[in-house]
Formats: structure tokens, C-alpha cells, sequence
């Protein structure tokens, strides 16, 4: 599966909304992106609160935090049948542990489907690769809307090929 199928321009977020966060660490944000997912019927009701718990158990394990301003907050989840995720870009970043120590300003969350997690790594891992590269990256941080930044994954996803 492609980053672009993923995702759409209604689950990419441009700048995190501090009125609706209580806090900008990364465990609100996860809880926050769950939440959205939900309400965008990306993930049922009814398992949001496995998900959360999947996601969270993953960061606590090992940070998620890559490098250059990327992490890719994920986990195994009961209930759904595909993948499903969410981008969050937000200039100045939030402290993720990352690698590198830098904070992260290009978040992925991903929920796999339990049943499916072992095929769905290589998903991630081409997600991964593909935010390796530095002009995608840049140009994601500059979108102003969900649109223009799916935009810029399409047409990078086509580079790629």
C-alpha cells in the first residue's frame, strides 16, 4: 500500500490546534489523533481505546521518533480491517524522542489491522523510505492544506516509481 492510499487530504492536519490539546506531548497527540480518526470513520468507536493502547504500548517500547523531523507513532489493532493513518505537519515540531534528538514536525500515525500487522510492516517501511527524501519533506512542510499536501505525496510517490 502507498502512503498516498493511506491517507487523504481529510486526514492530514496542518498545525496542531493547542485549544483542543491539553498538552503538545506526544501522548496527546496520539490520543488526539485517535480521536480524529474516529470521527473521520477511519477507525470504529467501538475500538478506539485498543488502538490508543496498541500505539502507545509500541511508543513506550521504542521511540518512534526517526530523524529528520519525522516519527511514525504505529501499532497493531483489534477491529479494523485496513490500514488506516493520519499525517500531522506541524512547524516547529514536538519532542518525539527521535533519533537524532531533533523534534519531529512530520508525524505519522498508522493503526494496522492486528490480523494483518506482518504484511503491513512493508507498508510502513516504504512510508519510512519515502520520507527519507529530503525535497518531499520540505515541500510537505510548506503545504498550507491537506490538499496541496497529498498533492505532494502523489506526485512523489510517481517520482519514486
Amino acid at each position: 500500500m502507498k502512503f498516498s492510499e493511506l491517507i487523504d487530504p481529510e486526514t492530514i492536519i496542518i498545525g496542531l490546534d493547542k485549544e483542543k490539546l491539553q498538552t503538545t506531548d506526544k501522548w496527546s497527540v496520539i490520543d488526539f489523533l485517535i480521536g480524529f480518526l474516529v470521527e473521520k470513520k477511519r477507525i470504529p468507536q467501538n475500538v478506539s481505546g485498543d488502538a490508543k493502547s496498541a500505539i502507545v504500548e509500541r511508543e513506550k517500547s521504542l521511540s518512534t521518533g526517526i530523524e529528520k523531523g519525522v516519527a511514525l507513532p504505529h501499532g497493531p489493532v483489534v477491529g479494523i480491517e485496513n490500514l488506516t493513518g493520519a499525517l500531522v505537519i506541524h512547524p516547529g515540531g514536538l519532542n518525539w524522542g527521535s533519533l537524532d534528538g531533533e523534534p519531529s514536525d512530520l508525524i505519522v500515525l498508522i493503526a494496522l489491522p492486528k490480523d494483518k500487522a506482518k504484511g503491513s510492516i512493508r507498508t510502513l517501511a516504504g512510508i519510512a523510505r519515502l520520507l527519507r527524501n529530503e525535497r518531499l519533506r520540505n515541500a510537505l512542510r510548506i503545504a498550507k492544506t491537506g490538499a496541496e499536501a497529498y498533492k505532494v505525496i502523489i506526485e512523489e510517490e510517481a517520482r519514486d516509481v
